[in-house]
């Protein structure tokens, strides 16, 4: 297929995500022969794909129609920094929130994130530290 992942990251729940053609899938299970098959993250969506065992190549889709509007660059953004803080935050328990939020921020400039988006991340981290 002519068809690539666009984006590989971790959930806040380290469950792996790809991205395809602005749609999230979210990783379902494992096959015998390594490869490893994906569903939308919209739970009403019926669309799920088959990719190889190193995440890169799409092998086959099942039900490619998707019953949702595509996610924006901005969300797929703010998504993949929101999940890397959450992480982060239950990593390194002793470091300001400033100082994470940067250091996710700095090596992806050219993300779309704005600096009113800055008060949502906060809040998640705000909202993982006190579900401990």
């Amino acid at each position: 297929m002519d068809t690539k992942v666009d984006a590989k990251f971790d959930s806040i729940r380290n469950n792996e995500v790809i991205v395809i053609e602005k749609y999230k899938f979210c990783k379902l299970y494992v096959l015998k022969d390594d490869t490893v098959r994906f569903r939308c993250a919209n739970k009403k969506c019926g669309s799920s794909v088959l990719v190889s065992p190193n995440k890169s190549n799409i092998i086959k889709f099942n039900n490619k129609s998707h019953n949702h509007p595509v996610s924006t660059p901005k969300t797929l953004a703010l998504n993949q920094v929101k999940s890397a803080v959450k992480i982060k935050v239950n990593i390194d328990l002793n470091s300001k929130p400033g100082k994470i939020i940067r250091s996710t921020l700095l090596p992806k400039p050219e993300d779309e994130i704005m600096y009113s988006d800055l008060s949502s991340i906060r809040q998640c981290m705000i909202y993982t530290l006190s579900n401990r």
